[in-house]
């Protein structure tokens, strides 16, 4: 029987099996992004959601926060823009916010499967027919997707659109996943892309779900969609 590495130690084997921990430093330095109307002290936001990556990624699954932290550092990009007066760094911070969305949904509706599953979390793996029965299922409640906003007047805009706001209530709190207004032909929902805080690396976020909350409040998640076509009925009888 192979003995297990924490065998000889029982402190760290303790460690190892207490439940994840969401990062202070990602925390504190969200917090402080929010209010850093004073240039240093959002700075300090920016650093420390910087340090917290690094302290995330040793951890080893032990401690969470990389969503908080990757928004800590969107949100300095977003406030130093404004302090500056230069428009560049705003669109550089609602531009890395957007692109790890949109063109993910674009792909779907284009039925471009092969650039879906790259921004995918290797450890899922979603086939033709599940995409197909995704964009199947929100086309049916929504039409086409037609796509995120763009700047951040837009952003703030849909987020605060009636059919967006409430609907982004029931998820407050969650660090697994990332929220974006989609527009669509029938208006504005909640999409919500979902990720593994302990299984990231590097700065590019890899998804494991897709979650579309529609107007009244269900879902239409792509890891419920089957995962072969739908048979159709014999037209023969």
């Amino acid at each position: 029987m192979t003995q297990s590495p924490y065998a000889d130690n029982p402190f760290e084997a303790e460690m190892m099996n207490e439940p994840p921990k969401t990062s202070a430093l990602a925390v504190v330095s969200l917090v402080l992004s929010f209010v850093g109307c004073c240039l240093p002290v959002g700075l300090l936001g920016s650093l420390l959601g910087l340090v917290s990556l690094f302290g995330i990624s040793g951890s080893q699954g032990r401690v969470t926060g990389k969503g908080l932290a990757i928004a800590a550092i969107i949100i300095r990009l977003i406030n130093t823009g404004l302090w500056i007066g230069g428009g560049l760094a705003v669109k550089a911070g609602i531009g890395m916010y957007t692109s790890m969305t949109g063109p993910v949904l674009k792909d779907i509706e284009a039925g471009d499967f092969q650039a879906v599953r790259s921004a995918m979390d290797p450890s899922v793996s979603f086939s033709d027919a599940q995409l197909e029965a995704f964009r199947a299922a929100y086309q049916a409640e929504l039409g086409s997707f037609d796509g995120v906003p763009q700047g951040m007047f837009e952003l703030i805009r849909d987020f605060t659109d009636p059919a967006v706001g409430p609907r982004m209530q029931s998820y407050q709190g969650r660090n697994d996943m990332v929220p974006i207004p989609g527009r669509f032909d029938r208006g504005k929902v909640v999409v919500l892309f979902f990720f593994n805080p302990n299984a990231q690396g590097g700065a590019r976020l890899l998804f494991n779900d897709i979650v579309i909350v529609l107007p009244n409040g269900d879902e239409i998640k792509l890891s419920d969609q089957p995962d072969a076509p739908s048979e159709q009925p014999d037209s023969d009888g």
